[in-house]
């Protein structure tokens, strides 16, 4: 008698039904929980700030945000993760996690920085300009939000894309500015 084949069960899509943040100035997209509220601030740099409040108050109980900045001196990305750190107490930067990962399809790097409100980064470079993912991760009242917290960050980076970046067949993409149009791929 045969012996019956592995089946492959269909990972199911967690995002499908959030909502797509699309910043056309910068590039890129990402989805975001249908019931967060968007804002964005553009001094000193370029941030969008997805949280579950509406009013951005300390500690939120979460947000997650999409930092740009500039990068004028053309640092490598180790050169500007090692810039970051440069002045932190020595006993902190023993504790500081890196690794290497992807991010939008890029080369990148994961940074965990330990300790009350803990938080978690990922930073890539992408067109001269670095793009990070933030988050941190506040657990209010021991109730176990740290490790939703991190699932909805890993989410939203896995939906993170540059624009104009080509996406599997039969998907929508992005195509060139000054408006995006959605195109269909052949």
């Amino acid at each position: 008698t045969p012996t019956p084949g592995l089946v492959a069960t269909p990972t199911p899509d967690l995002t499908i039904n959030w909502k797509t943040y699309t910043n056309t100035k910068y590039g890129y997209s990402v989805k975001y929980p249908t019931t967060w509220f968007v804002s964005e601030k553009h001094q000193p740099v370029e941030e969008v700030i997805f949280s579950i409040t509406k009013e951005l108050k300390t500690p939120t109980p979460l947000s997650i945000s999409v930092r740009i900045d500039e990068n004028p001196n053309n640092l490598t990305l180790k050169q500007w993760v090692d810039g970051i750190f440069k002045d932190y107490p020595p006993a902190l930067t023993s504790q500081i996690r890196r690794e290497s990962t992807s991010f939008g399809g890029n080369g990148a790097e994961r940074i965990y920085i330990p300790g009350e409100g803990a938080s978690w980064s990922v930073i890539t470079l992408h067109n001269g300009r670095f793009y990070s993912l933030n988050i941190g991760t506040i657990d209010l009242e021991g109730k176990g939000e740290e490790d939703m917290n991190l699932d909805t960050f890993n989410l939203m980076l896995s939906t993170f894309k540059f624009l104009g970046e080509k996406e599997s067949a039969g998907e929508k993409i992005y195509c060139g500015d000054p408006r995006p149009e959605v195109c269909t791929m052949e």
